[in-house]
C-alpha cells in the first residue's frame, strides 16, 4: 500500500511539473512576442462622457475620460500588456499624468478632497462593470474605483506615459449633476468666460 501511495504521488508530483514547464515555455512565447496590435486585441476602450456606457466590451481596461482625450494608443496598449502579463490582475487602477494642450498640469483632485472632474483614469473594465450597479456617472465610478483600489494597494501611477485634454472640448457638456455621495457641487470644473479667460 505504501508503494501504491508513493508512486501516485510521485506521478502526481511529475504532472504538476510538466504543467508548470508548460506555462512557463507559453510565457516566455508571450513575452517574446511583444504586446498585441490594439487593432487586433485591445488592452482598453476608451469610455467618453459625463455618464459612461453600459460594459458591452472584452476589453481588460476601461479609460473613463471626458471628450477631447489624446491617447498615444501604442504606448498606452504595450503598457497595459506588459502589466497584465507581469502583475496579473494585482493592479485594478492606473493613473497617468495629464496636462490641457497648453501644457498646464491637470491635477487629480480638487483640492486635495474629490477626483477632478477632468482627470482622466485608467481602470479595469470588470470593476467598472461592478460600480455601474450604483453608480452612472462617470467622475463617480472613477472615485469608487480609486477608493477600492487604495484601500487595497492595486493602483498604480505611470509617468511613462501623458495624456492631453482639449480644455475647450472637455468643457461642451452638461456638467449640472453630479450623484456621488449625494453631493450637488460642481468639483474640478475649470470654466470659460465669454471673453475666454478662465474663471
Amino acid at each position: 500500500n505504501g508503494k501504491l501511495v508513493g508512486d501516485a504521488f510521485s506521478g502526481l508530483l511529475n504532472v504538476a511539473q510538466n504543467e508548470f514547464l508548460r506555462r512557463q515555455k507559453e510565457m516566455s512565447n508571450m513575452l517574446a512576442a511583444g504586446s498585441p496590435r490594439y487593432d487586433m486585441n485591445p488592452m482598453f476602450e476608451v469610455a467618453e462622457g459625463e455618464y459612461t456606457p453600459t460594459v458591452e466590451w472584452d476589453a481588460p481596461f476601461t479609460v473613463l475620460t471626458l471628450p477631447g482625450l489624446k491617447i498615444e494608443t501604442d504606448l498606452l496598449q504595450a503598457f497595459l500588456w506588459d502589466l497584465s502579463v507581469k502583475q496579473g490582475s494585482d493592479v485594478v487602477v492606473v493613473i497617468a499624468r495629464t496636462v490641457y494642450k497648453n501644457g498646464e498640469d491637470i491635477p487629480i483632485t480638487d483640492e486635495g478632497v474629490s477626483l477632478n472632474d477632468h482627470f482622466p483614469v485608467i481602470v479595469r473594465t470588470y470593476l467598472v462593470s461592478g460600480i455601474q450597479n450604483t453608480f452612472s456617472r462617470r467622475v463617480s465610478i472613477a472615485q469608487v474605483a480609486i477608493d477600492h483600489a487604495m484601500k487595497r494597494q492595486a493602483a498604480k501611477q505611470i509617468g511613462e506615459i501623458m495624456f492631453t485634454l482639449d480644455r475647450e472640448v472637455a468643457l461642451g457638456r452638461d456638467d449640472s449633476i453630479y450623484d456621488f455621495y449625494g453631493l450637488d457641487t460642481r468639483h474640478g470644473v475649470n470654466r470659460v468666460s465669454s471673453d475666454g479667460d478662465e474663471l
